[in-house]
Formats: structure tokens, C-alpha cells, sequence
């Protein structure tokens, strides 16, 4: 198995649309820092804290990253053939599931890495930049992205569609997800849209530096919906890819 991942990452480093999806991760991380660092400047009584967690968890591109390349490394090779190799090599489902999923999760966590560094300094650039309060907004980014990318692998797996992985991936969090989450705030039912994926991850990312000024304080309320709704959602997607993997292979 170990061949096999060796294989894997060397196929996540080289493939020339994981490229795309590192620039993509780049440009899009800047543009968010820069917008976040903006706004910061705009305003008085912003921690440091307060400022690399809304520039990382608001400005980083990593959750649209993560899931482009969940597209392009996992349900990629359903559709161009590339799935029969790793079939053929170990028919198990389980250790397959390692084999590529371990270097994707790992490459994951690299990306937000980079995403949560650039959005950071091109943030601090304009409002101010502090070291300890990026590393500490970082960890918390690292947690949130490792979740996040074992939900686009187990996405992934279980539709075996580049385009429905990133329809969901990115239409998620990105279109439906706030427009749920401010009905919900106008009906006045705003601890519901903790229950929401992507706003519970962005809980947990934000839990510990809501200062009032660029983000509202996490409830403790807020903080026990969105891990519920995390253990759920990943008890949930990792049984529908482990029942597609066992399922016939695509022919």
C-alpha cells in the first residue's frame, strides 16, 4: 500500500491540473486577504487575533481548492479510466481508499496552508500582521481543512463525477449555504444555521476570536451544534463512499 501512495502523491505533484488548482488557491487567497485586511482598516478595536482568523477562515480560498482538487484527483479517474489500475493493484475497498485518500488529505492540508499564509500576510500587509495570532488562526484553519477535505474524498468517491463534486464542493458553501444561513437568521432561527456543513466548520475555525468587530463571538450553544453536525456529516459521507466503493466499478 505504501507503493501505492507513493504513486499517488507523485501523481498529485505532477498532474498539470493540480496545478491550476494551486493558482487557483494562490490568486483567490490574495484577493480574499486583501479584501479582508481592507475592511480591517476601515475599523477600530480589531484584535490581532480577530484579524488573521477572518482573513484566513473568510479570505482563504482553500474550501473551493480542496474540492477542485477532490474533482481532479478522486473522481477524475472515474471518468477517464484511471480508476482500473488501483482496482486491479488492491481490490479492497478500505486499503484503495487509503492509498489515495491519505496523499490527497495530506496535499489538502498543504493547500490550506498556503491559502491560510497568503490570505494572512496580504491581510497583515494592509492592517497589521502578528505572528502568534496567524499560527494559532492557522491551526484552527488546518483542523477545519482536514475535515473539509475528507468530506470532498468521501464526496468524491461516492458520486464519481468531477462536475457534481464541484457542484456540491463549491455550491455549497459558496451559494446555498449563505443564502440559508441569513433566512434562517431573518426568521429568526439563527442557531439553526450551525447545522448547516459549511457553517459549522466555519464555527469550530472561528470559535476562539470573535472580538465584535470583524466577527461575532461563538456561542458555546453555537459551538455544540456545529460539532454535532461535523461528527454527523462525516459519519454520513464516509458510509456513502465506503457502500460506492464496495458497489460495482464503473465499466
Amino acid at each position: 500500500m505504501r507503493a501505492s501512495m507513493t504513486a499517488e502523491l507523485r501523481g498529485l505533484l505532477r498532474g498539470r491540473r493540480q496545478g491550476w488548482v494551486l493558482v487557483f488557491a494562490v490568486v483567490g487567497s490574495l484577493a480574499g486577504g486583501i479584501t479582508s485586511g481592507g475592511i480591517a482598516t476601515q475599523l477600530s478595536g480589531v484584535e490581532p487575533l480577530e484579524l488573521s482568523t477572518m482573513s484566513i477562515s473568510r479570505g482563504a480560498a482553500t474550501p473551493i481548492a480542496v474540492a477542485l482538487l477532490a474533482a481532479v484527483a478522486i473522481a477524475g479517474p472515474y471518468r477517464d479510466g484511471g480508476w482500473l489500475q488501483p482496482v486491479l493493484s488492491e481490490p479492497r475497498a478500505l486499503p484503495r481508499a487509503l492509498a489515495g485518500g491519505v496523499p490527497m488529505l495530506g496535499a489538502s492540508v498543504l493547500l490550506g496552508l498556503l491559502a491560510a499564509t497568503v490570505a494572512a500576510v496580504s491581510a497583515g500587509a494592509l492592517a497589521g500582521f502578528d505572528p502568534g495570532s496567524f499560527a494559532l488562526a492557522a491551526s484552527a484553519h488546518v483542523v477545519v481543512t482536514a475535515i473539509w477535505g475528507l468530506w470532498m474524498l468521501c464526496l468524491a468517491h461516492a458520486t464519481r463525477s468531477p462536475l457534481l463534486t464541484i457542484a456540491v464542493g463549491v455550491g455549497m458553501p459558496v451559494v446555498v449555504e449563505p443564502a440559508l444561513a441569513g433566512l434562517l437568521a431573518q426568521l429568526q432561527l439563527d442557531p439553526a444555521r450551525w447545522a448547516l456543513p459549511g457553517q459549522a466548520l466555519r464555527a469550530v475555525g472561528e470559535a476562539g476570536a470573535g472580538g465584535g468587530a470583524l466577527l461575532l463571538p461563538i456561542s458555546a450553544q453555537a459551538l455544540a451544534i456545529a460539532v454535532a453536525t461535523i461528527a454527523i456529516c462525516t459519519l454520513a459521507a464516509a458510509l456513502a463512499a465506503g457502500l460506492r466503493m464496495r458497489a460495482a466499478q464503473p465499466r
